[in-house]
């Protein structure tokens, strides 16, 4: 406890270093003064009482730095000092600065942006209550080359029922569906999910009004029932607290609204309106086409003491036990589980990790632009350098100089290319075609924000290794006499700089064949023939109400 107090009073003598300053120079000059009254009282003239006076003191700078690293922290205040140092530096350079922190801004904003993508896709975890709990179930089968396909309704309440293993399991019929809704303004076409008693239960969706579906509610009711959206009540239904209760046409039937779902929950698709029972009867589930059908996706949620590989021993043995009880339907059919988020990320998984390794070559390339040119700046400054190892400076202390400019640099072009990091998150959602990746936003959390101060730092001690290791060796003699400014950047300097091109001309011929090699693809893709000459031919989607147009003949008279 004493340890930190101290380190504390040491933060808070640094942070008000001036007024420290000031009372260490007051007692320092009440000592002199006290010690110069003394030796006037003993007879000395009052500029010889002065001089014995600050020799027996000691020296006054060095009784001030040894003081300074006692109530300070030293280090920090070094660092703190190299920082103000460096801004000025960078200040009287403002071409190579500029050049520098925009060369920097543009590679740590596309890394920014890339990233920024990457997290909200792979890294963060789902919203949902302990998602690392959450597995999607599959079905396989070997001769059709399913893997983790739609399962049948009656294989997934088979599962449900009989693998100890899962705590609690619930699906949606896989695909996309759409309906009509009228009385609510304007007609207009809406996404809805169908979905069985216990989804919101499993994924731990508590309502923001009303309630969910009960686990009975899998099967049909007397009573259409919907759950909406948080936006679909904002918009639509104009965030009505009232809306519990009320009932909507949809497709020209009465369905009544039991709840509205918490704000950002949207599950399994990103824009969806509202979830309905999927309504199954005892008839449907005594029925063979229940068993045959395979449109459920179901998951599950597995006890938390129970490892994955026993989970799955389980589920196994049921799929056998199926396989013999219905050899028509089950014979040929497996299951496999997988956690749900690498479900989600699926086929965008391998690109985007291509994409953000491609944007961390760029980078790479932009810290080599910059230790070129940091590598000119230090040539220009080789004499002050050399002055001061000349007079007792260490090396190493030079090198932590020149090291937190680079990091100082580093910093502001991070800044820069922070703000366009989030321009171009912006941009890549707006230009994202409708279903590409499992998520409808990019928000940039602590993760985006750890990550762009890491790659800030790390490419300012990257950019900064050459030009300090290049002024750690040059001799101060060698530097200061004739000819030095020449014979300075000499034979190594150019090994440096021709090292950095050789780098950075790889990189750009790696990126340009990647770049390429993508273009020839989609002018390939572009050239398949579909088929029949699509010029001039549209595609056009109707929606017409179901309960009004339930048969052929409606809809062609229609």
């Amino acid at each position: 406890m004493h340890r930190i107090t101290g380190f504390l009073k040491r933060i808070r003598a640094l942070l008000h270093a001036r007024a420290t300053d000031r009372d260490l120079d007051d007692e320092i000059a009440f000592h002199i003064e006290h010690e110069t009254a003394k030796n006037i009282a003993l007879g000395l003239a009052a500029d010889e009482a002065r001089r014995r006076a600050l020799v027996a003191f000691g020296g006054v700078a060095q009784t001030r730095e040894q003081h300074r690293d006692v109530r300070v922290v030293a280090w920090l205040a070094d660092l703190l000092a190299d920082a103000r140092f460096a801004l000025r530096s960078l200040r009287r350079a403002p071409v190579l600065a500029g050049a520098a922190i925009l060369t920097l801004a543009l590679g740590i904003g596309a890394t920014t942006a890339i990233y920024t993508v990457v997290n909200a896709v792979l890294l963060r975890p789902l919203p949902f209550v302990h998602p690392e709990q959450l597995y999607m179930i599959g079905e396989d089968n070997a001769e059709r080359d399913w893997h983790l396909q739609d399962a049948a309704p009656a294989t997934s309440l088979a599962w449900q029922e009989q693998v100890p293993a899962f705590q609690q399991m619930a699906g949606y019929a896989d695909g996309h569906f759409s309906a009509t809704i009228t009385g609510e303004g304007e007609p207009r076409i809406v996404s809805f999910a169908y979905i069985t008693g216990g989804f919101f239960d499993l994924l731990g969706a508590r309502p923001q009004l009303g309630r969910v579906f009960r686990e009975d509610e899998t099967w049909h009711q007397p009573v259409n029932i919907a759950v909406l959206s948080d936006h679909f009540w904002r918009t639509t239904m104009k965030g009505d607290p009232r809306v519990v209760g009320r009932t909507m046409r949809v497709d020209g039937t009465d369905v009544q609204i039991v709840g509205v779902a918490p704000p950002r929950f949207a599950f399994p698709v990103a824009d969806i309106d509202f979830w309905q029972p999927v309504a199954w009867t005892a008839e449907q589930r005594a029925n063979v086409s229940f068993r045959r059908a395979h449109w459920i996706r179901a998951i599950a949620r597995v006890r938390p003491s129970v490892p994955e590989a026993t989970a799955n021993a389980q589920l196994q043995s049921v799929v056998q036990r199926l396989s013999a009880q219905y050899p028509e339907t089950n014979s040929k059919m497996g299951a496999e589980m997988q956690p749900l988020h690498d479900f989600i990320s699926g086929s965008a998984r391998r690109p985007l990790i291509i994409l953000l390794g491609a944007v961390g070559l760029l980078l790479l390339i932009a810290c080599a632009n910059v230790g070129n040119l940091l590598l000119v700046h230090a040539a220009g400054r080789q004499r002050e350098l050399a002055l001061r190892l000349a007079l007792g400076a260490g090396r190493t202390r030079l090198v932590r100089q020149v090291l937190t400019e680079s990091i100082v640099l580093s910093l502001l072009g991070g800044a820069a290319g922070l703000a366009l990091g989030v321009a171009g998150v912006r941009v890549l959602a707006t230009l994202q075609p409708r279903g590409l990746l499992p998520v409808k936003s990019f928000d940039i959390d602590w993760r985006v924000l750890l990550f762009v101060f890491a790659v800030t730092t790390a490419c300012g001690i990257l950019f900064g290794i050459a030009p300090s290791l290049w002024g750690q060796r040059q001799q101060p003699a060698s530097a200061l006499g004739d000819g030095a400014r020449t014979a300075g950047v000499g034979q190594r300097m150019r090994r440096w700089g021709d090292l950095l091109v050789v780098a950075e001309v790889a990189l750009a011929l790696l990126l340009t064949v990647g770049a390429g090699l993508l273009v020839r693809s989609f002018r390939e893709l572009q050239r398949i023939d579909p088929g029949f000459d699509a010029s001039g031919v549209l595609a056009l989607d109707l929606q017409v109400a179901g309960g009004r147009y339930d048969s052929a003949a409606t809809l062609v008279a229609f």
